[in-house]
């Protein structure tokens, strides 16, 4: 049996410092492995993709999959069995002998609660990690909390050639992926940090890599003004999944909570475009004509409380298709109970109750209406009888 060391020493916050960080970002040795395990969720695509420039293996999870609304203590094993994954992952390529030196790298930008649960249990996570590997193993676990900076700035420093550069630049223009985007934007930034005078054919290249990073980053982008009509193509997609991911972020994600992944690198964002849906503001019936099509794209499998949010986002958009008023009412009965246990938005609730009331007060009406009809039939009838 080997011998495990599971000491989780954390790295105190503080400015980005090359002495202390950039070490365990830029070891990659036999015996290191790295795994970023934390990530607030609206940084996943571009942590994701730095990690991916320095060999560093993900552990965190994103918008939609299974850690969402996850309650209670469940989400620590969920977690622990991701982080067993990519550990189990990255010693595919490894001597497994030992002893290794494991770093969970924690991302800080932003407070986030979930964030912070998962700093606050990495001692827990370490003695998972002995308890579930320590047989077979012999590793030490060290955390470190860094952040986007740190891992740019590591990525900066690593060496790129001009022609490594064109052939990234030719697979983005080949595949038009979020990835490749990525993967070319983020050597073009290498490659300008190399030299304070680059070629021209180097400088086109880092021009187009700082258009890409400001879609990438949603820093939004001055009017795309380049000779190469692919690359304008392809930049235009890029610009176009990034507004819809805005158009679709308050619906999915503010106003009905759907564990869903709508960020400009999922598939219901490039469908959204593919599909040329009316995003505009003045489209009032956007919301409506997105609830009829959303079904393809459910949260995962398992997430219970995240397919009642669906669920309740299709009926309430249908509850007006129903003819019958006695069933109207009792389908809008039904989502306004569900939408509370949700904890749904007060504006949305109040909205249920309203369409609701407006329901009682037809159905009302058109009792009475059948009364008073029903009332002149009898009168009319004693009138033609008599």
């Amino acid at each position: 049996m080997g011998c495990c060391q599971g000491s989780a020493s954390v790295v105190p916050l503080g400015p980005p410092s090359k002495e202390d960080r950039l070490p365990l970002i830029f070891r990659t040795a036999d015996n290191s492995i790295r795994i970023c395990t934390s990530c607030p969720s609206n940084l996943y695509n571009h942590v994701e993709a730095l990690c991916s420039e320095l060999d560093i293996r993900t552990a965190f999870g994103r918008k939609g999959d299974f850690m969402e609304d996850t309650e209670g203590e469940d989400w620590f094993g969920k977690w622990q069995n991701r982080v067993l994954q990519s550990l189990d992952d990255a010693l595919q390529t490894k001597n497994r002998e030992g002893p290794f030196s494991i770093y969970s790298l924690m991302i800080t930008d932003e407070d986030n609660k979930n964030c912070k649960r998962e700093q606050e249990n990495m001692e827990e996570l370490a003695d998972a990690l002995q308890h579930q590997r320590g047989d077979s193993l012999s590793f030490s676990v060290s955390s470190c909390l860094v952040c986007v900076q740190d891992l740019t700035t590591a990525v900066r420093s690593l060496q790129r050639k001009e022609h490594d550069v064109q052939r990234a630049y030719e697979q983005f223009l080949k595949s038009g992926k979020h990835k490749d985007a990525w993967s070319f934007y983020l050597m073009t930034m290498a490659l300008k940090a190399q030299t304070s005078s680059p070629r021209p054919s180097a400088q086109r290249l880092i021009d187009r890599g700082d258009v890409l990073g400001t879609i990438l980053t949603e820093k939004g982008t001055d009017q795309l003004n380049d000779r190469d009509t692919r690359f304008c193509e392809r930049a235009e997609w890029l610009l176009r999944c990034a507004d819809a991911s805005r158009c679709i972020r308050p619906i999915v994600d503010k106003r009905w909570k759907i564990p869903i992944r709508f960020d400009p690198q999922s598939r219901l964002a490039q469908w959204a475009v593919a599909q040329e849906l009316d995003l505009s503001e003045t489209n009032l019936d956007f919301e409506r004509d997105f609830a009829s099509c959303i079904r393809d794209f459910a949260p995962s499998k398992g997430n219970r409380k995240g397919h009642l949010r669906l669920q309740l986002f299709q009926r309430w958009h249908r509850a007006s298709d129903i003819q019958v008023a006695l069933q109207r009412e009792e389908e809008l009965k039904w989502i306004l109970q569900e939408a509370r246990q949700a904890e749904l938005p007060d504006d949305l609730l109040n909205g249920v109750e309203s369409k609701l009331k407006e329901c009682k007060e037809v159905d009302e009406m058109s009792y009475n209406l059948a009364a008073l009809v029903k009332h002149q039939k009898v009168i009319v009838k004693r009138w033609t009888d008599s």
